[in-house]
């Protein structure tokens, strides 16, 4: 078994390898072009990045907070808010499909007596809240890459059909997720699968989590206000991620529109989730150059602005996040610290 993930492992670090050596490529080609871009940045744009970057991890914090609220956690919604803004930057720095950031949360939020069915309920819940944007704006992106850019009609058609496969499975994730038959189905589907690849039977955690994701559901229809909240947060969270690109590209002189930064950092941020690189290194960056150049912006400053947007979005949150843990690793020490409400 080990064996087989260590060769597993070895293709993707020489895929890595392969495009950072690409990239290095095209950095040494260009270099008079970064020299001339950070010659001329305008750091005065930096406040502007810092400013979006806090709303968008204040928005993101606060609407998961509020779906645990949805779903009647027993747990303060200041520890919430705290749990989703660390796990959230994990999330980010540690692109593994969410799974470094949702083991966190389940370690935190155990402190708090919370059970951790009830943790990857909520966690899928808001997940997929909060990815309804991306889910709308990765195809339309797409299609603004197909329609501005001066593409081979292979590569629109590859594109074209990225766009159609990321549409169904977002049509596919919200029929599981609030389909009950449905979700039991793919359930047991995995139940089974897991009891033949690893021989543990997992039906009662998923009975369990099953009934919680039922109750939260329900509840989300009885509080349609606090769902609206939800939903205006991660947009917010959303577009606030977007400014916060559009300020790294003014830093190096980059003017453009808003369609052909939003075109740029969805594509980016999807491609290094798609990767599953640690923090997306290197295929984020590289697709988000690449799809910045073809819509009209120099190659230095869109390099340069990619760098800076993942040390400010990405490694400025985290080194502030650390500060956060001596509270959260503090075990609930009495019950009146593990009931609902506002601290």
């Amino acid at each position: 078994m080990l064996s087989k993930l260590r060769s597993s492992i070895k293709p993707a670090y020489l895929i890595t390898a392969t495009v950072l050596l690409i990239g290095l490529g095209f950095v040494i080609a260009e270099f008079n072009q970064i020299v001339t871009a950070l010659h001329k940045a305008n750091w005065r744009a930096l406040p502007g990045g810092l400013f979006f970057t806090v709303i968008s991890y204040l928005s993101m914090s606060i609407s998961f907070a509020l779906v645990c609220k949805l779903f009647s956690l027993k747990m303060p919604m200041r520890d919430c808010a705290e749990v989703g803004f660390v796990t959230n930057v994990i999330n980010h720095v540690l692109t593994t499909g969410g799974v470094a950031g949702f083991s966190l949360r389940i370690i935190l939020m155990g402190k708090k007596n919370v059970p951790a069915r009830d943790v990857i309920a909520v966690s899928m819940m808001h997940f997929y809240l909060a990815s309804l944007d991306m889910m709308v704006m990765f195809p339309a992106g797409i299609l603004l890459l197909m329609n501005n850019a001066q593409l081979p009609p292979s590569v629109k058609g590859l594109l074209g059909t990225i766009a159609g496969a990321s549409i169904l499975l977002a049509l596919i994730a919200t029929l599981i997720i609030f389909n009950p038959d449905l979700r039991v189905l793919v359930l047991s589907w995995i139940a089974a699968l897991a009891r033949i690849i690893i021989r543990r039977d997992f039906s009662t955690t998923f009975a369990q989590f099953n009934r919680t994701m039922t109750r939260g559901i329900a509840l989300m229809r009885q509080k349609p206000l606090i769902l609206l909240e939800v939903i205006t947060l991660t947009a917010v969270d959303w577009f606030a991620s977007v400014f916060v690109l559009r300020y790294c590209l003014l830093a190096f002189g980059a003017q453009v529109g808003l369609t052909t930064v939003i075109t740029g950092f969805v594509i980016g941020i999807m491609v290094g989730l798609a990767s599953l690189v640690p923090g997306g290194l290197v295929f984020q960056e590289g697709s988000m150059t690449w799809v910045l150049v073809l819509l009209g912006v120099g190659l230095g400053q869109a390099i340069l602005a990619a760098i800076l947007f993942r040390g400010l979005f990405f490694y400025l949150p985290y080194l502030f996040s650390l500060l956060f843990y001596r509270h959260l690793l503090k075990p609930a020490s009495n019950p009146a610290e593990s009931l609902p409400g506002e601290a």
